[in-house]
């Protein structure tokens, strides 16, 4: 159930992508990433209220209620108009168009949809001419966001048992017998970097390409991840967590909006779904890697993957959505300026 749910919010993301203007499309997407945060906080102190008393699996439950209803909220949302196009649904998809103009107050004309043959939609498309190298980085970029995020999530809690000056076990319930009091208070320290993380994408994201933007905060995270295990006093332990966690975060959250601006409409959802692939194995790699005893080589990994991706956001060549690259004007309307050089006389 997990697995589906998290596989299929590359959906609601790229079609959410899509309707967004084009000059405000990153702070749009990057704000949806300030929700994700604050549940991570939620759900440390609700773990730190009733986790040692009711259980595991009673704080699955808790943590279910959000999601759950969720789903009244998919009631509401429209169809994508590229996809019910591409499936002959033309009058349906004028429909959600005329809808969102009215909304915008803007005014359409005549419309009619042509179709539009997509032809056979498969991976090989994505390494067709120069799709491929665009491919290669946003897929480099996808394990890695997956691999060093939930890295340092399920890594966290096992490396700050050390603030307590020994090991912590969780008693059972009904247990007469002590437990030594878990540090939530450095979780949650950990994970308000997130929190910061947004805020600080927000202010930047229309300022500098996303890839180097990601790049930055992938290389970010090779710095700061050694830290937490380098043996440091515990307040600097704990402050390099707080920035290990923004910078996977961002670079998650960058990767993210990237993925569906890089690729055409036909198929954005094609090269988003594999790029999602890669990004769930990197999250399942992540559980057996960070499981290791030695916590150097742990660091070791987490930080030389982190800066192979990082290499490879610097490189990502610019995405073919209009207000993808903050350095080209774009018009009223949030299409592309067309600047025409000059002639050079020989």
């Amino acid at each position: 159930g997990v697995g589906v749910g998290i596989g299929g919010f590359s959906v609601p993301y790229d079609l959410l992508c899509e309707f967004c203007p084009n000059a405000s499309r990153g702070t749009v997407m990057m704000s949806l990433w300030m929700f994700f945060a604050l549940g991570s906080l939620l759900v440390v102190q609700v773990a730190s209220v009733m986790l040692e008393s009711q259980g595991w699996r009673w704080l699955c439950a808790y943590s279910a209620i959000p999601p759950a209803l969720s789903v009244i909220g998919l009631f509401w949302v429209d169809e994508s108009p590229n996809w019910l196009a591409v499936k002959g649904r033309r009058e349906e998809a004028e429909a959600i168009l005329l809808k969102a103009a009215k909304m915008n107050k803007v005014d359409l004309g005549p419309l009619e949809l042509e179709h539009v043959d997509t032809g056979h939609l498969d991976v090989s498309i994505l390494f067709t001419g120069s799709a491929t190298a665009t491919t290669m980085c946003i897929w480099i970029m996808s394990f890695t966001q997956c691999f060093c995020y939930y890295g340092i999530v399920l890594f966290l809690p096992h490396a700050m048992e050390v603030l307590t000056g020994q090991s912590l076990e969780i008693p059972s319930l009904g247990s007469s017998s002590p437990a030594n009091k878990y540090p939530y208070w450095a979780l949650t320290v950990s994970c308000s970097g997130e929190v910061i993380a947004n805020v600080i994408a927000l202010l930047v994201i229309n300022s500098y390409p996303r890839g180097k933007l990601a790049s930055f905060f992938f290389f970010g995270f090779a710095v700061t991840f050694p830290l937490i295990v380098s043996g440091v006093v515990d307040s600097v332990m704990v402050a390099s967590a707080m920035l290990a966690r923004l910078c996977a975060a961002n670079a998650g959250n960058i990767t993210w909006l990237a993925t569906p601006e890089a690729y055409p409409t036909q198929v954005r959802a094609t090269g988003h779904s594999w790029g999602n692939l890669l990004a769930r194995s990197g999250a399942l790699c992540a559980t057996y890697w960070g499981a290791r005893d030695d916590t150097t080589v742990v660091a070791i990994g987490f930080s030389t993957m982190a800066i192979i991706a990082s290499t490879a956001a610097y490189h990502l060549p610019p995405g073919v959505m209009p207000g993808s690259n903050p350095r080209e004007l774009l018009t009223k309307a949030g299409e592309r300026v067309k600047i025409n050089k000059p002639n050079q006389t020989p």
